[in-house]
Parts: structure tokens; sequence; C-alpha cells
């Protein structure tokens, strides 16, 4: 993972299955992985339209990694279904689908 100011690194995915009039943006992303190259921790979010830094919803989970410049590390959100989101194969965080569709899901 590259590191120093400026750099920011990120996996993310937007929705695919979503109503015609909504664009991805408007439905929102999830973060698999994002990084600010001066800070050693791994942030996850989801920023929909009902969750986001906007309106102080949004929901963050940070894990803290001291080799995270250093080794190769996997990342993943394997399944939709459970929400699961992993750093080499350990989950480090859940996110809760509220049921309320992609404006509060991103799913």
């Amino acid at each position: 993972m590259p590191k120093g100011k400026g750099v920011w690194p990120a996996i993310w995915m937007l929705l695919t299955d979503k109503p015609p009039t909504v664009d991805g943006q408007t439905a929102g992303e999830i973060d698999i992985m994002e990084h600010v190259g001066y800070i050693p921790t791994v942030p996850w979010q989801s920023s929909t339209r009902n969750y986001n830094g906007m309106i102080g919803t949004q929901v963050v989970q940070s894990h803290y990694m001291n080799d995270v410049t250093e080794k190769f590390h996997e990342y993943g959100f394997p399944d939709t279904g459970t929400n699961r989101f992993l750093i080499d194969d350990t989950v480090f965080h859940r996110f809760k689908n509220d049921g309320r569709g992609y404006k509060s899901s991103g799913l």
C-alpha cells in the first residue's frame, strides 16, 4: 500500500441493481478499504442517502494496522447478504442492513 501525504488508495463498490432513475452516486457506495496515506488505519464506511457525512449519520469503522504500508493484505466484502468486511480473512466490521432499501444500505 502506498504511503505519504496526498495518497488515498481505496477499493469501493457502487450499487448496480437500483431503480433506473437513480444514478450510482445518489444510490451510495460501500468502501471496502480506504487508506489515508499518512495514518496507519484502514477505515471502512458506507455512504448512502440516509447514512452520510453531509447529514452526520455516516457509519464508519476503522481498523489500526501497524504494517498497513509494509505488508500485503487482502481486503474483502465477500457476501452482501451478511455484510461482512474482512482484512486477511478476519471479520473487522459488519454493516447492518436496516431493510429500507438502497437509500440506507447501499446494497
